[in-house]
């Protein structure tokens, strides 16, 4: 150990030690339920559609157990936090710079201190005892963050020690205090006027002859896309799914996906239908409004699930025990192969001369799959897999 690690993990004993007795009064107050919470801010130093849908379950539970506080996330700025953390999760977003911990500090002193916040909550992707430090500058009163040990975490009210495991269940240990029975699920709304919109779209597809529709997400984000099923295997089984007359298909490509168009090879059909350049609120609604979704592990695999949809998710290097589908889904994987997962982190990088995780999945494998979800979803009968 380095001269500066043994220093700084002789002053958290200090700390430890000095602070105990007021953390004691401030954890048995917080169990016992009895401080009135009127303000309560989440920091998180990540966004994305996945992880803003994950982080949704620690803010649904946040409702329910202090329906009457204001509850505010703090998180990097981004144009669509609002398009998947909706006014029913958050009554304030705040942004701010978690790439300088001078910006981070002046951010706690200059806009959550003024916030005079009862109970701050840090996420698990700050475990260090510096995010114990800024809920301190922000003023929050009681304090619950990721550390690597407790005596790190010495200035919490609750110290986490992160585990591993799913995302939402790493979220969830952040209010495992409140000792009431967390729900694991997560919540997307849509706003009205993308429901609506939404709505006009299926009614299209209806009225085309499709019984039932099922959501299709081909792509994932860029820097990751080495998680992509292959697109030609998409359009084939999307093909087979629409084949017989009573079931649509809504594609859905982002930004930077166009280029997976040529390779599906769509049918030319009123029953297919290709979502591009619309708003992250359109699109969130209409996925909502599938009643099947198929999908690599994307963020709108989670809106989906996100919005009760049955998802059947294909997955090659990520890991399944962090990054599932949290709610009904069949997940389509080559099992048995030694190299996976073996996502550390973006960029994602195959270190083999073939993608041997995702060219294992078959297309019968996702056809059958699709058609289950479908089938109890009530929309269309089952039919044997056919070429």
């Amino acid at each position: 150990m380095s001269a500066r690690a043994a220093l700084a993990d002789r002053l958290c004993d200090v700390g430890w030690r000095l602070t105990g007795p007021a953390r004691n009064r401030r954890r048995r107050a917080l169990v016992a339920g009895g401080p009135t919470l009127r303000r309560i801010v989440v920091v998180t130093p990540v966004f994305g559609v996945g992880n803003l849908v994950l982080l949704s379950g620690l803010l649904a539970n946040l409702r329910r157990l202090y329906p009457h506080a204001h509850l505010a996330l703090a998180v990097p700025a981004w144009e669509h936090v609002r398009s998947v953390i909706g006014p029913e999760l958050a009554d304030e977003i705040v942004s701010f710079d978690p790439r300088s911990r001078r910006r981070m500090l002046a951010f706690a002193w200059r806009q959550l201190r003024p916030g005079r916040f009862d109970l701050g909550l840090a996420t698990f992707f700050l475990p260090t005892t510096f995010m114990s430090v800024v809920l301190l500058v922000a003023g929050c009163r009681y304090r619950v963050a990721f550390a690597p040990d407790e005596r790190r975490g010495f200035l919490n009210t609750f110290t986490c020690v992160d585990r591993g495991g799913h995302e939402i269940d790493r979220h969830l240990q952040l209010v495992a205090f409140a000792d009431h029975e967390l729900e694991r699920r997560t919540v997307v709304t849509p706003s009205p006027e993308a429901a609506a919109w939404a709505d006009a779209t299926v009614d299209r597809l209806r009225t085309a002859g499709a019984r039932a529709v099922v959501g299709v997400h081909p792509g994932c984000e860029a820097v990751n896309a080495q998680k992509r099923w292959p697109a030609e295997r998409f359009g084939e089984a999307i093909r087979r799914l629409v084949a017989p007359g009573d079931t649509g298909a809504v594609v859905f490509l982002g930004p930077g996906e166009a280029d997976l168009l040529p390779a599906m090879q769509l049918p030319e059909s009123p029953r297919v239908q290709v979502i591009r350049g619309e708003p992250l609120q359109h699109v969130i609604a209409l996925v909502g409004r599938s009643d099947a979704f198929l999908s690599n592990d994307s963020g709108l695999m989670h809106v989906a699930a996100g919005q009760g949809v049955p998802v059947a998710a294909i997955f090659g290097p990520t890991p399944l025990d962090k990054n599932a589908p949290v709610g009904r889904a069949i997940i389509l994987e080559e099992k048995g192969l030694w190299c996976r997962p073996c996502w550390a982190g973006p960029p994602l990088t195959c270190h083999r001369d073939r993608r041997y995780c995702l060219e294992g999945v078959s297309v019968d494998e996702v056809v059958d799959a699709a058609r289950m979800l479908l089938h109890e979803a009530g929309g269309v009968a089952r039919r044997p897999n056919v070429c």
